[in-house]
């Protein structure tokens, strides 16, 4: 008497399901974290929102594969 669930996410079994543009929306917050890599402290990094630093551009990326559930 056991449940088993099986839970998969993503879009497939490797990297090359994933949409070319989402791959494009990494590597913009990837150089974007790289550029600004000194411009945190110790004191503001510990209340800092990752989601507030992602580059508006990559968010335009990402907001085409929100799943909206109503």
């Amino acid at each position: 008497n056991y449940v088993k669930i099986t839970f998969k996410t993503g879009f497939g079994d490797n990297e090359t399901f994933i949409p070319e543009t989402i791959k494009i929306a990494l590597k913009m917050i990837v150089a974007n974290l790289y550029e600004n890599r000194g411009d945190c402290s110790a004191s503001t990094s510990k209340n800092s929102n990752i989601v507030g630093n992602i580059p508006s551009n990559a968010k335009l990326i990402f907001k085409q594969f929100r799943i909206i559930s109503v």
